[in-house]
């Protein structure tokens, strides 16, 4: 079966690589592969490839212990290819030396590619300048992100339904809090509120936290809930190759007043930053405000991190840090993350979607900004 969105998002692609006169992008990242052809492909197995040419049909390239399954599932791209180890009992081909007699047989030896850079495997990035000394590379990893940077209607409303499926997940939590239960207990009932809407995978381990001090990336572990606890949970829900991101803090029973104000100043300090997400905005300058009215509440961040990055069917640009800058186009979708952050005391963090818009961001989760209390 033919599925249409892919083969439109790889044509946005295709035509700036023909606009710019680049004969291919080489393209070795899983969420652009997702982008331009679907297909999954899991980590340990390196070295899938797509090969998006500017006036050819695509090619992919994957391990050969693929085979059976892309035979069905590459959508868009029906030139696959494979690489292959000794133990197969096939004449072995490494990833890098099948990559180049992809290019050769494409006759690029002299041509323009586009690579991922800098982020492209060293064992390939190496092989293609050795093998292809007549070749310009270009930056293609740029390229590829400025066109997955906005978002069609399509994929928004994919990212609408991964938004709500976190939301499913964040519901089901706040109905099962009760003394007793585990992290890992509370995460999986989440997990099996977005299972039962279809979320295909979740692409970072489902989070779940008791520990306050901890700002995020646990596991969850066999800790037992108390009240008084506060608790930290992070979803990452795909639907049909987008990506939710999903944080929130919640408290089991009242909180103290002094952490009420932490919570209290974040979010009025993040209702900010959503105003700010417009067109045209600079991520850096939207990045230190938010820093400004942080420190001028008293709280000085000791363990600077970003403030959101762009999402689809993974992580992109722009990053919202005060060290880098991006302009905000409309229609990009920006996971947002506010917080306050004391080391070895306590935390407070949000992570949600925001649809980029005149007159401001529209946030796509559905509850409330700020500290969820639960207090039975």
């Amino acid at each position: 079966m033919l599925y249409p969105r892919h083969e439109r998002r790889a044509e946005k692609v295709r035509e700036v690589l023909r606009e710019r006169g680049i004969d291919v992008l080489v393209i070795t990242h899983q969420q652009k592969i997702i982008y331009v052809n679907g297909t999954y492909h899991s980590d340990w197995n390196a070295g899938s490839t797509v090969f998006l040419w500017a006036k050819d049909n695509p090619t992919l390239l994957a391990v050969v212990s693929e085979k059976g399954r892309l035979m069905f599932e590459s959508h868009l791209i029906k030139d696959v290819q494979y690489w292959n180890l000794p133990f197969y009992g096939l004449k072995p081909i490494s990833w890098p030396e099948k990559c180049i007699e992809i290019l050769k047989e494409h006759g690029v030896e002299k041509g323009n590619i586009a690579i991922e850079e800098p982020s492209i495997p060293w064992i390939l990035y190496s092989k293609l300048r050795e093998e292809l000394p007549r070749a310009t590379f270009v930056n293609g990893e740029d390229l590829i992100n400025e066109v997955m940077r906005v978002k069609d209607d399509e994929e928004f409303s994919l990212i609408q339904r991964a938004s709500a499926i976190a939301d499913a997940g964040l519901q089901a939590v706040i109905e099962a809090v009760r003394v007793g239960i585990t992290e890992a207990q509370l995460a999986g009932v989440a997990e099996r509120a977005m299972r039962e809407l279809d979320c295909a995978y979740f692409y970072n381990p489902t989070q779940m936290n008791f520990d306050n001090r901890v700002n995020c990336d646990h596991i969850p572990t066999d800790r037992i809930l108390q009240r008084g606890d506060k608790i930290g949970l992070d979803f990452h829900p795909v639907w049909k190759e987008y990506r939710g991101d999903y944080f929130r803090t919640l408290s089991f029973g009242k909180p103290i007043e002094g952490y009420e104000k932490v919570a209290d100043i974040c979010t009025e300090a993040a209702y900010g930053m959503v105003k700010s997400l417009v067109p045209g905005a600079s991520t850096s300058e939207i990045a230190l405000t938010f820093q400004e009215r942080i420190k001028s509440a008293g709280y000085t961040d000791k363990a600077p991190k970003d403030l959101g990055h762009g999402i689809g069917t993974g992580h992109l640009p722009p990053l919202v840090c005060a060290g880098l800058n991006w302009t905000l186009k409309e229609n990009e979708v920006i996971s947002i993350s506010p917080y306050i952050y004391d080391p070895g005391n306590y935390s407070f963090l949000m992570e949600f979607l925001v649809h980029v818009r005149e007159g401001g961001g529209v946030p796509l989760n559905k509850h409330p900004l700020g500290l969820i209390v639960i207090d039975r």
